[in-house]
């Protein structure tokens, strides 16, 4: 992917890692919390490619996106509560986001002030290719 990596990005923690192309294996995108949570989100990408044995997908935009690719899907992670009640993973969750909060989003400390709010309306063209 082109984006702000290698490690999980939003956009209040862009500053912390660098912008380039990164390679992995998308179990390495999971962050494993003590808490399962949302996680892995890659801020300011361009692209991202997910290879398969038998398949792909290539996902662009004309903005810049965040995306987040996960072996549990967000359902798994709210309804568990440790790490080690996490099942065996069934398959592979992919998240595209038109925008999010960052950190400081009532997860773990006060609400955001309105002006840090998510916008309610946004527009972006995504292209998404199967292979």
């Amino acid at each position: 992917y082109l984006g702000y990596g290698p490690h999980e990005s939003y956009i209040d923690t862009k500053n912390l890692m660098d912008k380039g192309e990164f390679e992995m294996d998308y179990l390495e995108m999971f962050t494993n919390y003590i808490k399962p949570q949302e996680c892995g989100s890659r801020f300011g990408t361009e692209y991202f490619d997910l290879a398969g044995k038998n398949s792909g997908i290539s996902v662009t935009a004309q903005e810049q996106f965040s995306f987040s690719i996960l072996p549990y899907s967000w359902e798994t992670l709210m309804k568990t509560a440790h790490n080690y009640e996490l099942p065996q993973s069934d398959g592979v969750y992919i998240s595209v986001d038109l925008a999010m909060a960052g950190v400081g989003s009532n997860s773990c400390g006060p609400e955001l002030m309105e002006k840090y709010h998510v916008p309610k309306a946004g527009k972006n063209r995504f292209i998404i290719k199967f292979s």
